[in-house]
């Protein structure tokens, strides 16, 4: 049940409960992207900074209730969660010029006289994204983003506690034509053990400390995931 930090009221009348992904829905949603990662990393780089500034444009109109739904789920003040938005555009901007810088290869010096040597970035497959509920939009997009740049495929799970901020924002930066890439897909409120029990060969993983849930007045809202 996902409550304001607040006040521990529900967030939207008659929707307090938000999805969760399962293990095999996990998976599911992981060799799905998998599929689509190499026709994604193989559009040209122009072409896939083309997608993250449409994203850019449609997050820089956002709907009316965003910035209220920031401040009441996370606990935040409005100023935060305008700072936020705006943080996460620029994410999304450096990530669509990422996406052409990182295409030129490397030409580096040898060891050997009269040989130079190259270097060739290349995706890695199916990043798998897990994201604290203090900054929920831009630290997703903070890892996000880039990713998708280089031609990698994305999956993300949001923090339990913040999930309609993460997964609400995130179907509204790819809700546009042409905008989503097949290959980035968002799994909210997953419960950490569906995550490790549906690893992949393919996977890789880079774990990084969570600051502490929010305070609040609902048992609900302090739960750890």
């Amino acid at each position: 049940m996902i409550t304001s930090a607040p006040s521990g009221t529900f967030l939207r009348e008659g929707d307090g409960e938000a999805p969760e992904a399962s293990a095999a829905e996990v998976r599911a949603a992981a060799a799905e992207a998998a599929a689509a990662q190499p026709g994604w990393a193989a559009r040209a780089p122009g072409e896939r900074a083309a997608v993250l500034r449409r994203a850019l444009g449609l997050l820089a109109e956002p709907p009316s209730d965003l910035l209220d739904l920031f401040a009441r789920e996370s606990g935040a003040i409005r100023p935060k969660a305008e700072m936020e938005l705006g943080a996460a555009q620029g994410e999304l901007a450096a990530a669509a010029d990422l996406a052409e810088q990182a295409a030129a290869p490397l030409v580096l010096d040898s060891a050997v006289e009269g040989r130079t040597a190259r270097a060739e970035r290349v995706p890695l497959g199916v990043v798998g994204v897990i994201t604290p509920w203090n900054m929920p939009l831009m630290l997703a997009l903070r890892s996000v983003a880039p990713a998708l740049a280089v031609g990698n495929a994305v999956l993300l799970k949001p923090d339990p506690h913040t999930p309609w901020s993460a997964d609400g924002s995130w179907r509204g930066c790819w809700s546009g034509p042409g905008c989503r890439p097949d290959c980035c897909t968002c799994c909210p409120a997953a419960p950490r053990p569906a995550w490790p029990s549906s690893r992949h060969p393919r996977w890789r993983w880079s774990p990084s400390p969570a600051p502490p849930p929010p305070a609040g007045p609902s048992p609900a809202a302090r739960e750890s995931c």
